[in-house]
């Protein structure tokens, strides 16, 4: 990162949008009691608020990173910061529930207008640490997420009104938008020609072969939805989970869930610092959702309280400890000339995860017994989530050598396991429920075939 340190102010303020992000994502829920005064509503208003923000991402992400490859990134942080901040002050003037509802589609605005103009510039900024700068953005959010509770807790303390954690989101964003007006952006980067090679500062190509949208960018892509999957249904479903399967008090399931959030930020600040010094992306995103798959299956099929608790450490570190980010990373280095196109796609992917996973989550959940499971429990969930990670490692393992063939080898291998144990037989005995007893021998003979050359 040597010999860019102008670009540092910059980085910076982008980093502290993203801090205001981390405000923008848990806000409405942490000030419910306030909105459900204010505008006349209860849990489920504020909830459909929430899921608004999601849509309002989805639309601008299918056009701003086309128009930031075009434009530039600076245009589309502005409107970043510009929405947020309609966001918060239109939160905190709005006089009624619809004038609400249309204020929560500029939060997700804002965070696609931040994603395609803030991770390509990180990576313009700092082209031989593209991975390390993309991943704090992850450190970023987290701080933010980490520093609202306690500017909750001041204004609770002195009978302040929790409304005012709004005007300190505002006025970080205000800060940082003041600093990337005054400090240099970089700039965009050249075309190169017509089928050639990528190559790095020195002139010398950066890989053997062209890479393949279809092949490479496919597989990153994708883990743009898995890798979402496995870590918001682990999140928000370990608790369950520990309470219902192993038997876990609540408060020692709730304490999973804060080993999760804390080996979560530790590792995004270790794994900055390996991509940095001595590893490549590309590498850690074969191990990391492999070491996810093994937390997943002991999980899965050998649940105790000490394995809960390791899982929960395991994950946080693995899956949401910058996954996403080091795939948007890798990617634009795979594709350099279209770093806002590749990060709104892997993005729309991620938003698209949000809208999917809790409503196939929420539906998988209340299945009755029988259809899916002998139970009616969370465990169809963490077999879920084992099923969508094994595909998260399988997905980019293949393109990635002697490494990537070893480890498909074993991601295949857990997820035939975890299909097998925890979906297929429940699937075979409702097919044979629709056969009739009388093919029950046909339908077990063709599941058992099937089954063996998965």
């Amino acid at each position: 990162m040597k010999g860019k340190n102008k670009y540092l102010p910059v980085c910076a303020a982008m980093y502290a949008n993203y801090a205001a992000h981390g405000f923008g994502l848990i806000i409405l829920t942490q000030t419910a009691a306030w909105l459900m005064e204010k505008f006349n509503t209860d849990m489920v208003g504020v909830s459909y608020l929430v899921s608004v923000m999601a849509i309002g991402k989805i639309v601008i992400l299918a056009v701003s990173g086309v128009l930031s490859d075009k434009f530039g990134r600076k245009p589309f942080v502005f409107l970043g910061i510009a929405s947020y901040i309609v966001f918060f002050l239109g939160i905190y003037f709005a006089k009624s529930y619809s004038i609400a509802v249309f204020f929560a589609l500029f939060a997700g605005a804002g965070n696609s207008f931040l994603d395609t103009g803030s991770m390509p510039a990180w990576i313009e900024a700092y082209p031989k640490a593209g991975g390390t700068v993309t991943i704090l953005q992850k450190a970023a959010v987290s701080v933010g997420q980490l520093l609202l509770p306690v500017c909750l807790a001041f204004f609770i303390s002195r009978n302040m009104s929790t409304s005012n954690l709004y005007l300190v989101a505002t006025a970080i964003l205000v800060i940082a938008g003041i600093v990337i007006a005054r400090a240099p952006f970089p700039p965009l980067t050249k075309a190169p020609e017509k089928g050639s090679v990528p190559v790095d500062e020195d002139g010398n190509a950066r890989f053997n072969s062209k890479p393949k949208l279809w092949l490479e960018g496919a597989c990153l892509i994708a883990i743009g939805f898995t890798s979402t999957a496995s870590f918001t249904l682990f999140s928000n479903w370990v608790k369950i989970f520990g309470q219902e399967i192993i038997g876990m008090s609540e408060p020692s399931a709730a304490y999973c869930i804060s080993m999760y959030s804390t080996t979560s930020i530790i590792g995004v600040v270790v794994t900055s610092i390996a991509i940095k010094k001595f590893i490549k992306p590309c590498r850690l995103l074969v191990v990391y959702p492999l070491l996810s798959v093994v937390a997943l299956l002991l999980l899965a099929f050998a649940p105790s309280a000490a394995v809960c608790r390791i899982a929960s450490i395991v994950i946080g570190w693995t899956a949401a400890g910058g996954v996403l980010q080091m795939a948007v990373a890798v990617m634009a280095d795979l594709f350099p000339m279209g770093k806002g196109k590749v990060t709104s796609v892997v993005y729309m992917l991620c938003s698209i995860c949000m809208l999917v996973i809790p409503t196939v989550a929420g539906w998988v959940f209340t299945l009755p017994n029988g259809i899916l499971s002998d139970r009616f429990d969370s465990k169809k969930l963490i077999v879920l989530a084992l099923v969508l990670n094994s595909c998260c490692s399988f997905f980019f393992a293949a393109t990635m050598g002697s490494l990537g063939y070893t480890s498909a080898l074993i991601t295949w291998l857990g997820l035939a396991f975890s299909v097998g144990l925890g979906y297929w037989p429940a699937l075979m005995k409702f097919i044979n429920t629709l056969a009739g007893p009388e093919n029950a021998g046909k339908s077990f003979s063709y599941y058992y075939t099937v089954y063996g050359i998965f």
